[in-house]
């Protein structure tokens, strides 16, 4: 059985959770499991069951794993609503600048909101007029006009907290929460991506679609910084809907024409 550490708070569970959150489990919330989840991605089979142990024994209360979103193929954008949408992120200076930054990012790179918000600003940087974005190990080229958007924020970050975040404590996020230490929430980035009837899963599901489209999923994953399994998964997913829609086409072209 777990020993009480000192002052009696518990510091249980998986060594990677241990060794990342330092947890107590007397102060897990779930602002911290969703940020730990969305850092690990490829550990949440292994957290859920301790999760449901903590719970068991009421050392923790009132968290919950989420539910794993599978992409659904009837939510997707057409290519124009696609390229329409992009096309606002990138010129439409009445969305606020954060909707803008990360209806972009969810739209070209396929990327996870709540991934996007915990993206800090020394994985930004620019090499003469190019701005460049490092996800994992491989720095991907920004649009120009993406580019000038985020260099915006860095200069003029926009604050939730009164406080600011002092210089030993890490790299400084792009949408500082509160703390400033601390990201800003997904939910808040979903909701004004919402506000502004911007659905960010079908933006998401297309831009992955057509990633894996153009590149290897080995590349996609080593530029995107998700798990190469999922990224052939997206592959197969993209080359079975290629498929359907050209054996639609084929029976379609192969009916004899109605008669008048």
């Amino acid at each position: 059985m777990p020993r009480p550490a000192s002052g009696g708070a518990r510091r249980v569970g998986p060594p990677q959770l241990r060794q990342n959150c330092q947890l107590d489990l007397s102060a897990l919330t779930q602002e911290v499991l969703d940020l730990w989840l969305t850092t690990h991605p490829t550990r949440r089979q292994g957290i859920g069951a301790f999760v449901r142990w903590t719970l068991a024994r009421h050392l923790t209360s009132g968290i919950k794993l989420p539910s794993e979103v599978k992409a659904d193929a009837s939510h997707f954008l057409t290519e124009d609503e696609h390229y329409g949408q992009l096309r606002r992120f990138l010129n439409d200076d009445q969305l606020p600048l954060d909707v803008r930054i990360t209806g972009a990012m969810v739209g070209l790179y396929g990327m996870q909101v709540t991934r996007i918000v915990t993206l800090t600003t020394d994985r930004f940087h620019k090499e003469e007029t190019d701005w460049y974005v490092t996800f994992d190990r491989e720095p991907v080229l920004l649009p120009p006009k993406l580019g000038r958007l985020i260099e915006e924020q860095i200069r003029h970050p926009a604050r939730v907290s009164m406080l600011e975040q002092l210089p030993g404590d890490g790299p400084r996020y792009l949408w500082p929460g509160r703390p400033a230490s601390r990201p800003i929430g997904g939910g808040w980035a979903h909701t004004r991506l919402k506000r502004h009837g911007l659905p960010s899963l079908s933006a998401r599901n297309t831009a992955m679609t057509e990633f894996v489209a153009e590149l290897p999923p080995i590349v996609v994953s080593d530029l995107l910084g998700i798990d190469p399994g999922t990224a052939h998964k997206w592959a197969r997913f993209a080359q079975d809907s290629w498929a359907d829609y050209l054996a639609a086409c084929t029976n379609d072209d192969a009916k004899p024409p109605e008669r008048s």
